[in-house]
Order: C-alpha cells, then structure tokens, then sequence
C-alpha cells in the first residue's frame, strides 16, 4: 500500500475519532475481563494491552480500508467527513450510540455465560 493512501487513512481515522472509541472499549473489556478473571496479574494486563493496542487495532483497519477502498475513495470519505453534513453525522453521537450498543451487549453477554455457568455448576453438583 503506499504512503499516501495509509495517510489518508490515518487522517479519516482520526477525523472520526475511531482511535478513541476503540480506546474505551479495549479499556472496557480490559475491565470486563479482569473481573471475570481474578488471577489475572497487573503484568499480565498491562502484556496483553501491548499486544492489542489501539494502534493493532488501527493497523488492521487499515488494511481494511486499502483492501475496500481507492486512495481516491478515502480521500472522498475524508472530505464527507470534513464536510458540514459529514461533521453532523460524527457529532451527533451517532458512533458514541453505537459503542454504546456494544458495551451494553458485551455486559449482556456476560451475563448470559455468568447464569448459564452458575446453573452449570449447580447441576454438576447436584
């Protein structure tokens, strides 16, 4: 892929703000998984968040992006985003709904396994 297309890129990333959001829901399933795990240590976490950074995470995008997209097509999503309606679009909370979507079926999910894995246990048990 060349420079210029990571660049752009790197730019729409930014303009929509994708590094942050996946930011707090690594931070939010680090969380989730410290509590599901109690022998998990500090340097396991801080080892773990090394190895799926927000900058993994972007890079996969990325790749993404090169294999979906011309240079020129992201160039085009950076000026929509750029744009009045592009900037409504981002700053109507729109993606904050949707991350909020997905901590709200993460949580849901956990649940799920926490009674399916109680009854289990209650059932081998019994």
């Amino acid at each position: 892929m060349p420079a210029s297309k990571e660049y752009f890129i790197r730019l729409l990333m930014r303009r929509i703000n994708a590094d942050g959001v996946m930011e707090r829901s690594l931070r939010t399933l680090t969380l989730l998984c410290k509590n599901t795990y109690p022998h998990i240590t500090e340097d396991d976490v801080r080892e773990i968040e090394l190895r799926f950074s927000v900058e993994v995470y972007l890079q996969r995008v990325i790749m993404v992006f090169d294999r979906l997209f011309t240079l020129e097509e992201v160039q085009e999503l950076l000026k929509f985003f750029s744009s009045p309606l592009g900037r409504k679009f981002h700053d109507s909370g729109f993606l904050a709904e949707l991350e909020k979507i997905g901590r709200n079926l993460s949580a849901e999910i956990e649940q799920e396994f926490s009674i399916k894995n109680a009854t289990n246990q209650q059932q081998i048990s019994a």
